[in-house]
């Protein structure tokens, strides 16, 4: 990687130092149209790097739409959720739920390829992928079950956060009430504390302490959504950049899909069946 980047900045002078160099260096090969091209073998695969005029093409059309992809489409979301007129409210195990399938491409082409098991591949070939995002599914479940319960909300301002909060708290304590920045409802023993966000118009609380009765979080999970699907709210053109961002990354990732299948349905083979 280093010699890459080296090779990008690097001027024509450099560029024939490392020309005199280059017996020294076995994985490498002087093109004809003046580039070179390294071959470098890491974790039992061999990348090419075709480095020409300081430019480094290393990775495919189908290796990018595997991490872009899924990314492009929880941007939208973000987008379109910011952008619409309704707020939405949902859970914490939810929202980190979404945020682990949109880096699943990211999964697959880093941390999945660099601990690939090739020993397995070899055997049971492209159905050892299923064993690797099952693997992934068991870690994304045990960071769902060992986070705290949290209540988010996209598109309400404080005051209606902290009014629809409190209509849903009500219906499952009567005797609910905000305490600073703290929700507390003594009948039930739940205690709800405000957390930030970075933003004006995403909100969420977390509990605090041991949640008592699950069965009243589920109540006030289900209140706060009905009250939530009551209320309006003015539209954000904080979501306009995040379906520009997610427009263009999806265009780029399909784009060199559509101009030439046939080779993409050739890389997509060579990625499963490595």
């Amino acid at each position: 990687l280093f010699l890459i980047v080296a090779l990008r900045t690097a001027n024509v002078g450099f560029y024939r130092c490392f020309r005199g160099a280059k017996a020294d260096f076995p994985g490498l090969r002087v093109l004809a149209g003046g580039g070179y091209q390294v071959s470098i073998r890491c974790c039992r695969w061999t990348r090419l790097f075709f480095i020409k005029r300081g430019k480094a093409y290393s990775m495919s059309s189908v290796h990018f739409a595997i991490a872009a992809i899924p990314v492009a489409v929880y941007f939208l979301l973000v987008g379109c959720l910011r952008l619409r007129q309704r707020p939405l409210v949902t859970t914490g195990w939810r929202d980190t739920l979404t945020l682990g399938i949109a880096a699943s491409g990211l999964i697959a082409i880093g941390p999945m390829q660099l601990f690939f098991p090739v020993q397995a591949a070899e055997r049971f070939q492209g159905w050892v992928w299923l064993a690797l995002f099952a693997l992934y599914l068991l870690a994304l479940l045990l960071i769902l079950l060992s986070s705290k319960p949290k209540l988010i909300a996209y598109g309400m301002d404080d005051a209606q956060f902290r009014q629809a909060l409190l209509a849903a708290a009500r219906e499952v304590d009567a005797e609910s009430e905000w305490e600073g920045d703290v929700l507390n409802l003594p009948l039930s023993s739940l205690q709800l504390a405000m957390e930030p966000t970075g933003a004006t118009r995403v909100h969420q609380v977390v509990s605090v302490g041991i949640l008592h009765s699950f069965q009243d979080w589920i109540r006030l999970e289900q209140a706060f959504v009905r009250g939530g699907a009551k209320m309006s709210c003015p539209r954000s053109l904080a979501g306009l950049p995040f379906v520009i961002a997610g427009s263009l990354l999806l265009l780029f990732a399909v784009l060199p899909l559509v101009s030439d299948p046939n080779d993409a349905v050739a890389q997509l083979r060579e990625f499963l069946n490595r």
